[in-house]
């Protein structure tokens, strides 16, 4: 019998064309793939974007309503799952960013109008300074803004990608060999001009310039030599204080912390950030002086190697967010 390969509708014997989309029929249907769920969406326009980079990764991608979560569920093929949330972590950092800039702009607009009152009022920025301005001055929502970052204490910070001592000695090491190598290039290509066996650049002038550029260069490289060699020093340091806190984290961070977690229907992203959220507290009440890109870094190579559902590396990497971020379980 043949069937509608879009409409999947089974038509009689004879019949070549589907009536509902005018697709040639087919004798049997490709089999069905499995399909598995990268991210619940609560906005459509979003839940579409996400889509456009999936596949624009060359990963087949489609978004349908669910109503059991209320939101825009983004599918695709279960084999492709694990390259489809490294693309969405991706997906999910950039969306980040635009929403965090949106709202600052946000903020920092309340807080031109709110500094502006204040000029005549004579009090100082804080909750009971957004009671006292009419609402003609600033809106509920302008308030409303300002009174979430004032009790949140937030301030904007663009995301640090944290460089190893070990990785930074070697960056440096690498430039350091390139330009030294160009300044013995310069040097000789200099003194070959300067004896006439080369006669592009045989003036005095170019034959200076050539002459800085090659002392530049080995400056350069010089420089970066010292500074491989303090990152190979202080890497070290890094290691042991790793070692010490990747010992830390052993013995303190236990399954009771995530014991409130337990009976929440979460999913994988949002799971993803309860968890490394707690870890990240914990360990700043008891580390406050660590640098905070160092720290996550140290926080994302714990969970990936303790949390079978890790979104953070292995081969089911990725990242989600909350109804705040747009996305929600």
């Amino acid at each position: 019998m043949p069937w509608c390969p879009n409409c999947k509708t089974e038509y009689q014997e004879g019949i070549e064309v589907c009536s509902d989309c005018g697709a040639t029929l087919v004798d049997e249907l490709p089999e069905e793939k499995e399909k598995a769920v990268v991210a619940y969406i609560s906005e459509e326009e979003l839940a579409g974007r996400l889509v456009d980079y999936l596949e624009y990764s060359d990963i087949p991608a489609e978004y349908a309503y669910c109503d059991d979560e209320e939101s825009y569920a983004v599918t695709v093929e279960e084999e492709d799952l694990a390259k489809a949330k490294t693309a969405f972590r991706a997906f999910y950092n950039v969306e980040s960013a635009n929403m965090a800039k949106e709202q600052r702009e946000k903020i920092e607009k309340a807080v031109e109008k709110m500094e502006k009152w204040k000029e005549d009022s004579a009090l100082d920025i804080d909750e009971a300074l957004l009671e006292e301005i009419p609402e003609s001055e600033m809106s509920a929502e302008e308030k409303a803004t300002i009174a979430q970052a004032l009790m949140a204490e937030k301030v904007y910070k663009p995301t640090e990608v944290y460089v190893k001592k070990a990785d930074e000695s070697k960056e440096m090491f690498s430039t350091a060999i390139t330009f030294l190598g160009f300044a013995v290039l310069l040097l000789v290509f200099l003194v070959l001009n300067a004896t006439n066996y080369i006669t592009l650049f045989n003036n005095v002038p170019s034959l200076i310039l050539i002459g800085a550029m090659a002392i530049g260069c080995c400056l350069v490289g010089i420089n970066a030599i010292k500074r491989s060699r303090r990152a190979e020093i202080a890497s070290v340091e890094e290691e042991k204080l790793t070692a010490s806190l990747d010992k830390w984290l052993e013995e303190n961070i236990t399954d009771e912390l995530f014991t409130e977690l337990e009976g929440e229907d979460l999913s994988e992203e949002l799971l993803y950030l309860r968890r490394t959220e707690i870890i990240r507290a914990k360990l700043f009440g008891e580390y406050p002086d660590l640098d905070e890109s160092y720290a996550d870094d140290l926080i994302e190579d714990y969970y990936n190697s303790h949390f079978d559902d890790t979104l953070g590396q292995e081969e089911t990497a990725g990242t989600g967010e909350d109804e705040t971020g747009d996305t929600e379980e």
